[in-house]
């Protein structure tokens, strides 16, 4: 028995299961009924009516309803969805023991202390029949699960079955007739048999719900077993082994097994078939009362003094084990089942014995592990659960074949040992732990290979790891140990919930482990380097990996998690589940009983995360676009995460949108729905953002709603609005506001209008003070005559006093200067997150609801138009030109005729990713909409628009690994624009640089013209890692330069292919020094690259003369004919000696005609302007399938086709195997 949840509270003397929820009631001897979810372990509810004891409880199979009795004489019917009492039936003068709900008639069942048994219709809540006939207090009576029997029992050692037939048949007519009785007589439920047999009192009597039996339990210290028939009953058998009295019994409805509980303080499972005790749960200070069963799981609960058990009989837990070809070995009891998920073929492999001594609820499997290093044979090791003893039997069986839907049919091996834990190392080791706490690796016949493994000591548990590693859990710490090695790899101290680890479960590549404990899991790398830690508040009971997911089941809930720790629910799950494998968006998994079940999951929740942890923007809008199911818990979710701007999107609430526009610093929504809300908090809230942001056009249209006139007369003088200053003193004059028009009047220096509010004011002293002092007499004189005395005028007449005027703004006209009304500038959005953000309406009407004021102007600079003879010569200054270089340079290879092959650096420069992100305004004008609607990624790159020419290169070449192209882009970025300053002390004005209203691209064709000039040299000089680099540079340029005609697109193409041959060229060179032991293979596909003619040259000499030595005198032979022919074609390169070398080694080639070693090489590739497009730049070997094999759609190099969908091994842009568009002018 395993202890699934134990329940704290009072005295319990009632029990019952819901018939599909994880509820349990409790009744409890201070009176309280209590509702518990035993899978939550979680009290729910607690109903409080009776008054004393509760001692029977039931639930209704069908409705949201249970019934009570007690010692209040009373039997109660309860609404648990209501949460209340609905009536009381009375009429038991005595205690009452049990009540139960009939399966299918509305009728309630009782037995009471009064000696009787009566039958109740809970409907109309009348009394229905009274059984009599015992003669002390009746301590049980139930229904028949099927059968119109009653089974009863007493404290005068009767055991009696009744016949309620005649009863059910006129209740069904009366129902017919729609009349009611208020009561039959007794005599209408037949006595059965009366059954004697217990020496004392019976406690308790339940049906078998399939078999003819009864089980009685009583004072007397026994369980007793009945028979019965249609017409007797008589007793069967009897089961000692309690020491005091038995209180309840009762039959599990799914195995043959009978449960006992006494007030031995035991609790018992008995082997229905042998009548022998199988397992057996003490207490040592409670007493058991009372009994339940579920009746559809393995589930029971016991009742005791101090509160109450729920147990399971076995594990729940499937054992599993899923191989590369979908083929499932599960486990069930003793059984070893296989299904093949395909086929949906399920079949037995094997089914263990038990052992002598073994019962229906030991010796079963508890540990499958599947043996994926074998490929020639199907292994198994499977653990099997010996509860008594210290350690485990483990058997390791063996298949002769590989097969998986042969294997029953195959001839089988088994062999036997013990261990605390086992598990396999590699293809023919088994590491196990031994019971002194040690590792020890063995061969699969179980002849141990080593001793255990040094300074490796209390170790609790061992898992499975990469080939030949084993994850090993110690009391200090969690080790990742080779065992080929007995070195540690890697590991991190102990940690007390490391110590509960269940489980460690590898992705497919064996590249992140999960380690699954009780309620956490931790996700570690290969080196068990920390990835992410999720924590559960319920137990874990299942997981899988599904590419760089985790699906999981909880007790409750079926689960995902990411990379980064984030989770989510994707839906709830009645029972447990053991998950297998997530296929489309289908799960399958294994329940309770080890049945295969395939189930519909919603992953939209799901795969919305992901793409916002991967920033898969097109992603992102596609779900939001096309799921209208992502409620409220994603729209919290974007908000916590920060993304309240895409959350913007999912909402249609006005004050929603409100909130989550200005968390998102989308001014243009906040000001939108503002309007439509007029509420002055919005007003307010929005006027805070836009000052944060600096739009000050829509912080004056904020606080003119809200009318906050004091910050608008601010927000006017730090803007140099006089016109509307004025207005401001105008509006506070109306208002009656002395304050606001003394202050607007001080700011404005209209000192005329100051002496009017001091003297509205009663302030006629002061304002006549402040005439005399500005020289104003025609406002002093009559302030003079109305004061009776002036008090220290002779004074302030001595001070020497000078006017206060504030200072005039620099721009007397803010309204018409284009640097006056500019916001401050923005940082550039991302343009695929513009994409989300972007509003259904056409991108001009985007600005209509915010005033002309609060719209940002933009000045392109117009250039004069090039004269059409400049124009020509520059385009032709922009064709390549591949003979700037003087080809007569033969070079400075060191070339040695005898013979003697030098070695060349391998020095690779380190190209730095500056990761700064670009700054810039965003402007709405017609430049930026040209650019918005072009198709040449070097547009989108010259505004930073880094992420929208990102796409473009995704769909045009392929490109999906962008970083080698960001330095470049953030250098045309941040030249694209220039400032010009117009007045001192002002901003000055950004403006982008454009030709003929066209951005202007600094990187044309001369550009790249010089970069290859430069390759070119290096190679020349032998400076090949150099030149490796030169020419990726001439690689990472080309997608940044601007094509403008059909003529550039095919020198572009031309270039790529140039640029391919020297690359391959020059990283043969370069890994000569990796792999010396493919020296001359590298050199001869060196020679086979299609390089100008001065470097063909040198490359072929090399071939050649390393051949020779080498006593590879065939492919020497070939090396010298294509030199030979090469000098023939180009007179200019052909030197004397070179030409002579040549034709001598040709002619000692032929005359021995042998090669010493062989490498994959063909002579027509020396012919074929292509040959190098058939070595993998990734293994620089020769591809074994051409026509197989994937392209970059960038650069154009093969690979093998399992490299498809990873990034290209020599370009380290394109994405293998994708189908472009191609450039586009």
């Amino acid at each position: 028995m395993i202890v699934k949840f134990e329940a704290k509270s009072k005295r319990v003397k009632g029990l019952a299961f819901h018939p599909i929820r994880p509820w349990v009631l409790s009744a409890l001897h201070t009176g309280e009924i209590q509702l518990w979810d035993y899978r939550l372990k979680q009290l729910l509810d607690v109903f409080e009516d009776h008054e004393g004891p509760v001692r029977g409880i039931d639930f209704h199979p069908t409705q949201p309803l249970f019934t009570s009795g007690g010692d209040d004489y009373k039997i109660r019917v309860w609404n648990y969805k209501q949460k209340k009492c609905l009536f009381v039936m009375k009429g038991h003068l005595d205690y009452i023991r049990t009540v139960q709900f009939h399966h299918e008639l509305p009728w309630i069942l009782s037995a009471s202390d009064d000696q009787t048994i009566r039958i109740w219709n809970w409907q109309n809540r009348n009394m229905i029949a009274i059984l009599t006939g015992h003669s002390h207090y009746v301590m049980c009576a139930q229904f028949h699960p099927s059968k119109d029997l009653i089974a009863s029992c007493s404290l005068d050692q009767t055991l009696r079955i009744w016949d309620f037939t005649a009863t059910r048949k006129k209740f069904m007519q009366s129902s017919s007739n729609k009349s009611s009785t208020q009561m039959h007589s007794g005599n209408e439920v037949d006595i059965h048999s009366v059954l004697e047999g217990h020496e004392r009192g019976i406690n308790w009597c339940c049906f078998h719900p399939t078999l003819n039996l009864i089980a009685s339990a009583g004072d007397d210290k026994k369980v007793k077993i009945w028979k019965y028939t249609e017409t007797k009953a008589w007793e069967h058998d009897s089961l000692y082994g309690h020491n005091n009295n038995v209180s309840s019994v009762t039959f599990h409805p799914k195995l043959d097994i009978i449960l006992s509980n006494s007030e031995d303080k035991t609790t018992k499972v008995w082997d229905l078939n042998k009548r022998l005790p199988m397992d057996t749960f003490k207490r040592d200070n409670d007493r058991f009362w009372v009994l339940c069963v579920h009746p559809e799981n393995l589930t029971f609960a016991s009742g005791c003094d101090s509160g109450f058990f729920v147990f399971s009989l076995f594990k729940e837990g499937i054992p599993q084990a899923l191989t590369d070809n979908d083929n499932l070995f599960y486990t069930y009891r003793r059984q070893i089942k296989h299904f093949n998920l395909n086929q949906k073929v399920e079949s037995i492999v094997k089914t263990f014995e038990s052992s002598s001594q073994g019962t229906l609820i030991s010796d079963n499997i508890i540990f499958l592990q599947y043996n994926n290093y074998e490929s020639q044979n199907i292994q198994f090791i499977v653990g099997v659960d010996q509860k008594d003893k210290s350690v485990n039997k483990y058997v390791l069986l063996s298949y002769d074949t590989n097969k998986f839907d042969d294997v029953k049919n195959s001839k089988e091996s088994q062999k036997t040992f013990y261990a605390k834990g086992a598990v396999f190392v590699s293809k023919n080791k088994i590491a196990r732990i031994r019971e002194s706490l040690e590792v020890e690796i063995y061969n699969v016949d179980l002849d141990s290979t080593s001793n255990s493994l040094p300074d490796i000591r209390d170790v609790k548990k061992i898992f499975q790891g990469p080939i030949g590693k084993i994850i090993i859990v110690t009391d200090e710490n969690i080790i990742l140990y080779d065992t080929s090695t007995k070195k540690e790899i890697s590991k991190f101290p102990y940690n007390p919930e490391f110590s509960k680890v269940k489980q460690a479960i590898w992705n497919k590549q064996s590249t992140m482990v999960s380690l699954v404990c009780k309620k956490n899991i931790y996700i570690r790398n290969k080196n068990l380097d920390k990835i992410c830690d999720i924590k559960e508040k319920f137990n874990i009971k299942s997981l899988t990996w599904h590419n760089n997911l985790i699906f999981y089941t909880t007790i409750n809930h079926l689960k995902f998690g990411l990379l980064n720790g984030e989770t989510g629910i994707i839906k709830c799950i009645d029972s447990n589940l053991t998950v297998v494998k997530v296929e489309d968006n289908n799960l399958i998994s294994i329940d309770r009983q080890s049945k295969i079940l395939k189930t519909s999951i919603n992953c939209e929740e799901l795969q919305l995360k992901k793409a916002l942890y991967d920033k898969n923007w097109e992603k992102i809008k596609y779900y939001m676009e096309n799921n209208q199911k992502l409620g409220n818990s994603v729209v919290s979710y974007l908000y916590k995460k920060n993304y309240s701007a895409i959350a913007l999107n999912l909402v249609e609430d006005v004050k929603a949108k409100f909130s989550l526009a200005v968390d998102s610093g989308n001014l243009e929504q906040a000001f939108k729905s503002a309007k439509e809300l007029k509420d002055p908090e919005c007003w307010a809230r929005l006027a805070e953002e836009a000052k944060r942001q600096g739009n000050h056009q829509i912080v004056e249209i904020a606080y003119q709603n809200i009318k906050e006139f004091e910050k608008l007369s601010f927000l006017y003088l730090i803007t140099g609005k006089q016109e509307k200053l004025q207005k401001m003193l105008d509006i506070s004059i109306k208002r009656g506001d002395i304050m606001g028009r003394f202050n607007n009047a001080l700011i404005l220096g209209d000192i005329q209008q100051r002496i009017r509010v001091l003297a509205d004011s009663n302030q006629l002293q002061l304002a006549y003070y402040t005439a005399v002092v500005h020289n104003m007499p025609e406002l002093a004189q009559p302030l003079k005559d109305s004061l009776d005395q002036l008090d220290y005028f002779e004074q302030l007449k001595s001070y020497k006093s000078t006017a206060i005027i504030p200072p005039k703004p620099l721009v007397l006209n803010p309204e018409t200067s284009p640097q006056c009304t500019r916001n401050w500038p923005q940082n550039v959005i991302t343009e695929e997150y513009m994409v989300i953000l972007a509003e259904p309406e056409g991108e001009d009407n985007q600005q209509n609801n915010i005033p002309e004021a609060a719209k940002a102007q933009n000045n392109i600079v117009d250039e004069e138009e090039i004269h059409e003879e400049a124009l020509k010569q520059q385009e032709e200054e922009k064709k390549i030109n591949f003979n700037n270089e003087d080809d007569q340079d033969i070079g400075n290879w060191a070339q040695d005729d005898d013979l003697d092959i030098p070695e060349f650096e391998n020095e690779k420069k380190d190209t730095q990713i500056q990761n700064n992100a670009f700054l810039g305004e965003v402007q709405l004008s017609k430049l930026l909409k040209a650019v918005k609607q072009s198709q040449i990624p070097a547009d989108h790159v010259f505004f930073g628009l880094f992420e929208n020419a990102f796409q473009l290169w995704k769909k045009q070449l392929g490109i999906y690994n962008f970083l080698p192209l960001l330095g470049e882009s953030l250098k045309i970025a941040t030249c694209s624009f220039t400032l010009f300053q117009q007045i001192p002390f002002l901003q000055p004005t950004q403006q982008h640089l454009h030709q003929n209203n066209k951005p202007f691209i600094c990187k044309n064709m001369s550009s790249l013209q010089n970069l290859l000039v430069t390759g070119s040299k290096y190679t020349t000089d032998g400076k090949f890692s150099e030149s490796f680099n030169a020419f990726l540079d001439v690689l990472y340029t080309i997608p940044l330069v601007k094509i403008t005609n059909e003529q550039e697109l095919k020198d572009l193409k031309q270039l790529i292919s140039i640029c391919y041959e020297y690359l391959i060229a020059m990283k043969c060179e370069l890994q000569k020094n990796n792999e010396p032991n493919r020296k001359f293979e590298l050199t001869a596909y060196m020679a086979i690259c299609n390089l100008k003619p001065n470097h063909r040259i040198l490359t072929l000499r090399v071939a050649m003369n390393q051949a020779y030595k080498l006593q590879n005198y065939i492919y020497s032979s070939y090396f010298a004919k294509k030199l030979i022919r090469l000098l023939e074609t180009n007179p200019n390169l052909a030197k004397p000696d070179v030409i002579q070398g040549a034709q001598k080694v040709l002619k000692a080639c032929e005359a021995n005609g042998t090669n010493a070693n062989q490498i994959s090489f063909d002579e027509s590739w020396l012919y074929e302007d292509d040959a190098a497009y058939n070595i993998d730049p990734y293994t620089m070997k020769t591809l074994q399938n051409p026509r197989e094999a994937i392209k970059c759609p960038y650069c154009g190099a093969r690979h093998n086709k399992n490299m498809v969908d990873t990034i290209c091994k020599l370009c380290n842009l394109g994405k293998l195997g994708i189908q472009v568009m191609g450039l586009k002018i």
